[in-house]
């Protein structure tokens, strides 16, 4: 299944604020599950965490959450993966310390990076980040 030229309605879109007071357009994660269920029925998707321990005093350790999305077709089902990556702490070049992370939490935010990583494999959303690409051909691409 190709999501690349699903349309996101833009009530579904969200802007915040990117490098350099640019506005950078996204999919919040919790809006994909619904459009999911609309546009692909039966979707599945499995996740697996783990803590990937560096042991040093330099590096915190960080929080993996593997996504594993499935879609369910005529042709069968296909299956894409994403990886989401989010340290457990922030060091603190002016205090001196760890200090936890400045938005969310660690696993919604490991989760949120996976999910969304995973459905972009399938393209899915993929024209809102090509500035000036049609949704009918999002990767400019000539036939």
């Amino acid at each position: 299944m190709n999501l690349t030229y699903k349309e996101i309605p833009k009530r579904f879109l969200k802007e915040k604020q990117g490098r350099g007071n640019t506005k950078q357009t996204y999919v919040p994660w919790y809006r994909i599950p619904g459009l999911m269920d609309y546009y692909s029925p039966g979707w599945e998707c499995e996740t697996s965490t783990q803590i990937i321990a560096d042991g040093s005093l330099q590096v915190s350790d960080e929080l993996q959450t593997i996504c594993k999305i499935t879609l369910h077709c005529k042709d069968g089902s296909i299956t894409r993966t994403g990886v989401g990556t989010e340290p457990m702490k922030v060091w603190d070049s002016k205090t001196g310390e760890w200090k936890g992370v400045a938005y969310g939490n660690v696993s919604s935010n490991s989760f949120s990076m996976a999910f969304r990583r995973a459905f972009a494999l399938f393209g899915f959303g993929l024209y809102i980040y090509d500035d000036g690409k049609s949704i009918e051909n999002p990767n400019g691409i000539k036939k």
